[in-house]
């Protein structure tokens, strides 16, 4: 209780990016951090469409972080828990590749989950609440378990042009590599 965590795993299978199912990968919620980043490996795995970019990236952990390029986002969407009977569909917002990344395959940030309003408890596990239809149904709460990232790191993000500053201090699981 004396560090609160703001980076959590999605258990395998529960988040999909594109048409394309890719279990392995390694989903990060991170609610430091405004905008999505993809690895390149991940990024083609799945067959996600990637062009150049003006965007940059700068984080704490990795002061060498290059982004590039970014996903073409249109058509592309962000699939919670697919195939079960609680699945939800987001249109994928921006997304920035990068080489690669010691911690996730794929980084999920705020705005691409505002539009389910998720929310994180951490006790007595972690859980990830999301609200599918707030506005019809605001009291539908599905709740996801993750899994806590463990060991002391600091990250920050920082990109320049159409993305906001974030910064946050978390771990990371060495088993989740």
């Amino acid at each position: 209780f004396d560090r609160k965590q703001l980076m959590f795993y999605y258990p395998e299978a529960a988040m999909q990016v594109g048409a394309t199912a890719a279990p392995q990968l390694r989903y990060l919620r991170d609610h430091c951090a405004d905008v999505n980043l993809i690895t390149r490996r991940a990024a083609a795995l799945l067959g996600l469409p990637i062009r150049r970019t003006s965007t940059g990236l700068n984080t704490s952990a990795d002061q060498d972080a290059e982004v590039i390029g970014e996903v073409e986002t249109q058509g592309i969407r962000v699939i919670i828990l697919p195939g079960t009977a609680h699945e939800v569909q987001l249109g994928l917002t921006q997304t920035l590749v990068v080489e690669q990344a010691a911690m996730y395959d794929v980084l999920i940030g705020n705005d691409q989950m505002h539009p389910v309003a998720d929310a994180i408890t951490q006790y007595p596990v972690a859980q990830l609440h999301v609200y599918p239809n707030l506005l019809e149904h605001p009291k539908y709460i599905v709740s996801i378990p993750m899994t806590t990232v463990k060991l002391p790191t600091k990250g920050a993000i920082v990109t320049h042009k159409r993305v906001a500053f974030v910064a946050c201090s978390s771990s990371v699981n060495p088993s989740h590599r």
